[in-house]
């Protein structure tokens, strides 16, 4: 991937653990986008594409197994 940065996705309804896993992230090189809920997720992935989602599973509202399902039918290559 010379040159080409892999476009993480990170999914957390704490956002300070969106923030730290951001910080790591993007000093090792990984352009990171965050979202603090199943629903913005889904709504980001509308419109953008990853090559990885990093998502916890104990949300409120749409949680990480329902919203994986979700992804995984509109965007079935991407890693969750």
């Amino acid at each position: 991937m010379s040159g080409v940065k892999a476009r993480v996705l990170v999914v957390d309804d704490e956002p300070s653990i969106c923030e730290g896993i951001d910080a790591i992230l993007t000093r090792a090189g990984y352009e990171v986008v965050k979202a603090y809920s199943g629903e913005d997720a889904v709504g980001i992935l509308q419109h953008e594409d990853f090559d990885v989602i990093l998502m916890d599973l104990i949300m409120p509202g749409m949680d990480g197994a329902e919203t994986c399902s979700v992804i995984k039918r509109s965007k079935p290559g991407v890693r969750v």
